[in-house]
């Protein structure tokens, strides 16, 4: 039975990718395809499920899954493995955004798009979540990148959590607090809502910094 296997350089409790590689394994394990996730670094507060990338030993028939969303030379050695490999790419963000908030980071996301080409030539098939990441993948040198759609919960948008406290309309905003992310945007729409339609509406931006 063909084993399909995801090697990820990190994984965390509220991360996208981290989040869809455990969403294939349930899938395809519903499909009798077993198999398990892997990375490099392991955020404790993601509990069990995620084995230490060093420990990824694929036999012959398997397929191992290369998710590719940042610099990641612990994933480079997997390229050389004679298995099938799948490489699904989430995109690097463009280092533009970040070189006068944090240098640091810029360099690993120019380093990450600096090396996707070696990836996307390396795989047997390249895949993306999206079109345009799929056209990045294809100016990076992949041929016939295919997308993969995100895989979501539907049951999980009826379930109702707490009512938030006030009276008030509340306008909530998602995502990692980065510039790229354009919460400026977000704070100026909502001004405006604020100020024209709904005074007592309160904003609430939910997201981990960088």
């Amino acid at each position: 039975m063909t084993r399909v296997h995801q090697a990820l350089s990190g994984v965390g409790p509220y991360d996208a990718v981290s989040t869809q590689a455990q969403a294939w394994r349930e899938l395809l394990g519903s499909w009798g395809m077993e198999g398990e996730v892997y990375a490099d670094s392991i955020d404790p507060r993601t509990g069990d499920g995620v084995r230490p990338l060093r420990e990824l030993d694929p036999d012959p028939g398997d397929l191992v899954v290369i998710r590719y969303s940042a610099y990641a030379p612990s994933l480079r050695p997997l390229l050389a493995l004679d298995r099938r490999k799948l490489l699904v790419y989430h995109n690097v963000t463009p280092p533009r955004y970040l070189w006068n908030h944090h240098p640091g980071v810029a360099v690993a996301c120019a380093l990450g798009r600096d090396q996707l080409p070696r990836y996307a030539r390396a795989v047997d098939v390249a895949a993306a979540d999206s079109l345009f990441n799929a056209s990045e993948l294809e100016l990076a040198g992949a041929s016939e990148p295919r997308v993969v759609p995100i895989l979501f919960e539907p049951d999980r948008l009826l379930e109702q959590g707490p009512e938030p406290e006030g009276d008030g309309p509340l306008v909530l905003v998602v995502g990692r607090l980065v510039p790229n992310k354009r919460h400026d945007l977000a704070i100026a729409a909502f001004a405006s809502y604020q100020r024209e339609l709904a005074p007592d509406a309160r904003l609430m931006l939910v997201g981990e910094p960088l």
